[in-house]
């Protein structure tokens, strides 16, 4: 995709007043509405404990491209039992809109990212709202990470530059163009560098949620659903 397709198939998500995150426009073959992809979080209101109440999708954050939500696919909650690695894991989230846009669509990953660093490491692209321009923007020459010291095979590890809305934005693979994971937020990890007998240290680390077969199994039963 060229940058100008990807900023138009990616776009904030605006709830009760305010931009809460971004989202990028998703390719499904038998999807009758537009579909977006963002993360769970984004449509969580901390402060009220409870999901926002009215939410718009903006098209590159263009106002007059702002269109309803009309269902997501499952029930937002995200204060409970849950660690924070296990509500990473669950920080995703499909949005059918009340109908279809007509911006570029990004395709989902069908091969699972590969966890690996150096050379090999994949290259990205992180779309996301800048706040400081009000615009969405594209972070480019970032990567994906690997640290000895955590490992998730439904969390991508990445150094992709982030800021406030940036939450929900999609991590675009440079190889195959497509879309690999939904940036969550970051990592707090633990760890002893130097060993047991090292005091704790803390790693932030920037993460996303995997595109994997879980993940497409439920976009499929999402739009299966749909009226």
């Amino acid at each position: 995709m060229t940058t100008s397709e990807l900023l138009q198939a990616s776009g904030t998500i605006f709830c009760d007043g305010a931009i809460r995150g971004s989202g990028a426009h998703i390719y499904h073959p038998s999807a009758k509405r537009s579909i977006i992809v963002t993360a769970a979080h984004v449509l969580y209101d901390s402060r009220a404990e409870k999901a926002f109440i009215k939410c718009w999708y903006r098209a590159n954050n263009a106002r007059f491209t702002a269109l309803p939500f009309a269902q997501v696919s499952g029930q937002i909650n995200t204060v409970d039992h849950q660690d924070a690695v296990q509500r990473s894991e669950n920080d995703l989230v499909f949005v059918a809109l009340s109908r279809k846009l007509s911006s570029p669509q990004i395709h989902l990953s069908t091969t699972p990212i590969v966890f690996s660093k150096g050379p090999k490491a994949t290259s990205l692209n992180l779309v996301g709202y800048h706040a400081a321009t009000e615009r969405m923007q594209i972070a480019t020459h970032c990567k994906t990470l690997v640290t000895p010291y955590f490992y998730n095979q439904k969390l991508v590890l990445h150094n992709c530059p982030t800021g406030p809305g940036a939450s929900g934005g999609p991590l675009i693979d440079l190889h195959t163009q497509t879309l690999v994971a939904v940036h969550g937020g970051t990592l707090l990890i633990e760890h002893r560098a130097g060993g047991k007998t090292q005091p704790w240290t803390e790693l932030q680390i920037h993460q996303g949620r995997a595109i994997d077969r879980q993940v497409h199994t439920q976009l499929d039963d999402f739009i299966a659903q749909l009226p």
